[in-house]
């Protein structure tokens, strides 16, 4: 019974996560990489996205992306999305920016719940590292659009920042807009915008 635990990849999962909440990553990694290397179909993909956490936290971005990678092409229809999303971050984080914007492209298109997230994730790297405006404008469109209460005042505070040069009056109605939401994050600070434009 002892041997069969122990090959058991739902009790390396357990196992990785008890060692991560300690800070042994590199116990935690190498639970979670069994875990992964399973097949086990309910564990594999779950634990490629602990793997690929992991290893990040232990500042191995180039192989945090190859976990995430590896989960996404499991097609796990939830654990793809998430390993998409994660990817795009380490991408962003390293510089690789048409790769992030890919790579949350990826979730944008499964409809999963972290599409409005990756939105604006897609449309902060558009603005702010690949300086492409109108895709920036596009991505924090759909995010309002999909009126996710977490998501959406957050969107409106960036469409409000890409626009308060050109289009005062818009910016300045996305502000109100996020300021009325209640939003714990974009509330006071769309409150702080409005009255540095005076309204």
């Amino acid at each position: 019974m002892r041997f069969l635990v122990r090959r058991d990849p739902v009790a390396f999962l357990a196992r990785g996560d008890k060692l991560a909440e300690r800070g042994d990553h590199d116990g935690a990694i190498a639970a979670y990489r069994r875990a992964a290397g399973s097949g086990h179909p309910k564990v594999t993909a779950e634990a490629g996205v602990r793997l690929g956490t992991a290893l990040r936290r232990a500042g191995e971005p180039a192989k945090a992306a190859a976990a995430y990678r590896a989960v996404m092409s499991t097609g796990d229809p939830d654990q793809t999305p998430r390993a998409a999303y994660l990817l795009g971050e380490v991408l962003t984080d390293t510089s690789h920016f048409d790769e992030a914007v890919a790579a949350y492209e990826v979730v944008i298109g499964t409809g999963h719940a972290l599409r409005p997230d990756a939105l604006v994730r897609l449309a902060e790297v558009q603005w702010y590292d690949l300086h492409d405006r109108a895709a920036a404008i596009a991505a924090y469109e759909r995010a309002i659009d999909s009126g996710a209460p977490a998501t959406a005042p957050c969107a409106m505070l960036g469409l409000a920042d890409v626009l308060c040069d050109d289009d005062p009056e818009r910016a300045a109605d996305l502000y109100r807009r996020a300021a009325d939401s209640g939003h714990a994050e974009a509330a006071p600070i769309a409150r702080q915008a409005l009255r540095q434009l005076g309204g």
